[in-house]
């Protein structure tokens, strides 16, 4: 009996120990899983703020990126404004400075020439010769021709303001084209003081037709020996280029050698050249209003070529492609007195 209960004693006390061992083992179970469950938890936490200083740095870049674009679109806004009224500024200017050249009857275009046509600022605010106060006799002029002095000398006395004819009183005493054009051989004909004899001859032609007849054929033979020498250098100065007086000047000048006789007529249109820009510009409309503008005197031009002459200068003319026909398409514009 003692044995037996003994036995069943050892048996409970290796039940109370499995128990006891499936306890412990149950215990270090749950705290292996609370062990990992606490790990997996902490590696979220990582991860999950991980991914935030992710999409915080990503947001803090697209701000950035944000910002960036709007100051350049603001930059971008403010270049383009300020283009837009520096070219509004520059229009607005030019409008100006036309209006302003408008009232005073000139265009600004041709104020500025290349550097072979420069002239001095008084020459060019006229298209005739500046009045000259100086007093100055035929003798004088005479004397100082073909010399340095001689083209300073022709200004003064041409530009002489007083009730003497000084014109005429030059051709009394014997002056003459050719006396005149001897003076440009000194001179450079693209400067302001052969402009100045230029201006000079073509008064004394007008001159000369009109109150000295019988000194008709030496004034053709002086003038063709004129057109023969120096025309070819005259035709680039009809250019837009060149100084708005200083065509006026020409054009006169032409169209009194023109008027001579139809010889001298006929050589003049066999001899100046003239490109298509050139003859739609000097038949532009500038100032409608403006009696001496470079079209009415391109128009008196062309007509020295029809008043006074026979049909085969007229013919001569109509042949010139362009001369005529630039007149048309502004003609509307023209002032009929």
């Amino acid at each position: 009996m003692a044995s037996c209960h003994k036995r069943k004693a050892c048996d409970s006390e290796e039940e109370n120990y499995e128990i006891t061992e499936n306890n412990e083992e149950n215990v270090t179970y749950k705290e292996e899983e609370e062990m990992e469950s606490e790990e997996e938890e902490e590696e979220n936490n990582e991860i999950t703020n991980e991914e935030d200083d992710d999409d915080d740095a990503i947001d803090a870049d697209e701000e950035s990126n944000d910002s960036e674009e709007e100051d350049e679109e603001t930059n971008s806004s403010t270049e383009g404004q300020d283009l837009g009224n520096n070219i509004l500024d520059k229009k607005i200017a030019k409008r100006d400075r036309q209006s302003e050249e408008m009232k005073n009857g000139d265009f600004a275009e041709d104020e500025e020439e290349q550097e072979e046509y420069q002239d001095d600022e008084e020459h060019m605010n006229s298209d005739v010769l500046p009045t000259s106060t100086a007093i100055l006799n035929v003798l004088d002029l005479r004397q100082k021709l073909g010399t340095p002095d001689g083209a300073s000398a022709i200004k003064n006395y041409f530009s002489q303001k007083s009730d003497v004819d000084h014109v005429s009183e030059y051709i009394k005493q014997g002056g003459s084209v050719s006396e005149l054009v001897s003076q440009l051989d000194l001179l450079d004909i693209r400067k302001g003081a052969a402009v100045d004899v230029f201006s000079a001859l073509g008064l004394v032609i007008l001159k000369c037709m009109k109150e000295f007849p019988d000194r008709e054929h030496e004034l053709a033979e002086e003038c063709k020996e004129f057109i023969t020498n120096y025309i070819n250098q005259l035709s680039p100065m009809l250019s837009q280029k060149t100084a708005l007086n200083r065509k006026k000047t020409i054009l006169k000048l032409l169209s009194a050698i023109a008027s001579i006789s139809d010889g001298l007529a006929l050589q003049v249109l066999s001899v100046l050249d003239l490109k298509k820009d050139v003859i739609y510009y000097l038949a532009e409309h500038n100032n409608p209003l403006d009696e001496s503008s470079i079209r009415i005197l391109f128009s008196q031009f062309l007509l020295s070529f029809i008043v006074g002459h026979n049909a085969k200068v007229v013919n001569r003319l109509c042949e010139k492609k362009y001369w005529i026909p630039a007149l048309f398409p502004e003609m509307k514009y023209d002032l009929f007195n």
